[in-house]
């Protein structure tokens, strides 16, 4: 059993006449694993607005009982698990997030796009982001037009949706959208719209000019939340780059504090394999949160990690080198990893990232549950 973990023994069985309804096998279904970490992050006076957002974003999809079939393979994770949890570990008041794929199987091009589209406006609605989403629909009929069987057809889908809660702030949601459809001379033109949109066209440009081969469009992300403007961020997958290649690209960009923000945390986390070529990453260039572009940069626990009890040991150790509080990303962890050690790559851990353009160090965690199947609900 991974260390600190709760046993599986722990976890069994409702309270008489309430409490979570475990699955056949002792494990709680995703929604109740939702709800206990709901309260885990002191956030019970939005109870209903995240459990709003769950259901909007899967329909009950990952609920068994409710008449769903259950989701398809998702290329949100490389497991194909349709949903990840997310928090971050640094100065700020600890959130707690979560992604999902709302396309069901036997979905066609067109009706993925569609379903997405509707949870979108369903998110948007319980959060109470109607207009701030409606100002950004010229942007997405660009990034993601409906009528573009090139899209459609994309095996990835055309996006994501993603919400973050803090105890006292606002619901933000944010749009993760496919960078990667379509031919190679065309997904330019949609970075660089994405950019314009945010009054970035010349430092994209810039940066740009700047970019190894080995980085390739992936991705953009809006964010939303109420009553402020959109921010926005554009992914770029890499593989074989050594660290010193993302921080130098990052002080070029977004200079030498990103820089050292990076460099720090490639550092303390890959030990002495930071002078060698990193596995799998995502580095990201964000936009519209003030002057100029930021950079992060995320590693894929999977690529990185041998399994979960080595993710954990080597995360604890990046937290403890960088002076952070490990709360919430043990907070998190007690609640999505069941201990279980099988042998092969990490099943709960999903990406390990910094945020670069934090005050302070902050670093970003991803997290896969179980896809546990819940009973119905008790009549």
């Amino acid at each position: 059993m991974t260390a600190g973990a709760v046993p599986r023994t722990a976890r069994r069985g409702p309270a008489p006449g309430g409490g979570p309804r475990p699955a056949p096998d002792g494990r709680p279904c995703v929604r109740d694993r939702l709800a206990a970490l709901i309260g885990a992050f002191a956030l019970d006076a939005q109870r209903a607005q995240i459990l709003g957002c769950y259901g909007a974003i899967f329909g009950g999809a990952l609920d068994p009982g409710s008449g769903v079939p259950p989701p398809r393979r998702s290329r949100l994770s490389e497991d194909g698990t349709p949903i990840q949890f997310a928090t971050a570990v640094g100065p700020a008041t600890p959130s707690l997030r979560f992604v999902g794929d709302p396309v069901l199987p036997g979905d066609g091009g067109a009706q993925g796009l569609r379903r997405a589209c509707a949870a979108m406006d369903r998110v948007a609605a319980v959060l109470g982001l109607g207009a701030e989403l409606d100002a950004l629909r010229p942007l997405l009929a660009v990034l993601a037009p409906e009528d573009s069987r090139a899209l459609r057809d994309d095996p990835a889908g055309a996006l994501w949706i993603g919400v973050g809660f803090a105890p006292g702030i606002p619901g933000r949601m944010r749009l993760y959208l496919n960078g990667g459809w379509g031919s190679a001379a065309q997904r330019p033109d949609r970075t660089r719209a994405f950019a314009a949109h945010f009054g970035q066209a010349h430092a994209w440009r810039a940066a740009e000019a700047r970019l190894p081969a080995a980085l390739s469009p992936l991705g953009m992300a809006l964010t939303l939340a109420p009553g402020r403007p959109a921010c926005g961020a554009l992914y770029l997958r890499a593989f074989g780059l050594g660290l010193d290649a993302y921080a130098a690209l990052a002080r070029q960009v977004a200079g030498p504090a990103s820089a050292d923000a990076i460099g720090a945390f490639g550092a303390a986390l890959l030990g002495d394999d930071a002078a060698r070529p990193t596995p799998s990453a995502v580095l990201s260039f964000g936009c519209g949160g003030g002057p100029g572009l930021t950079v992060d940069l995320e590693f894929c626990a999977h690529c990185l990690f041998r399994d979960d009890a080595q993710a954990r040991q080597r995360l604890l150790g990046l937290f403890s080198t960088l002076g952070l509080d490990a709360t919430p990303y043990l907070t998190l962890a007690r609640h999505l990893d069941d201990g279980a050690q099988d042998a092969g790559p990490p099943r709960v851990h999903a990406f390990v990232g910094v945020d670069a353009k934090a005050a302070a160090p902050t670093c970003t965690l991803y997290m896969k549950p179980d896809l546990a199947p819940c009973p119905p609900p008790r009549s």
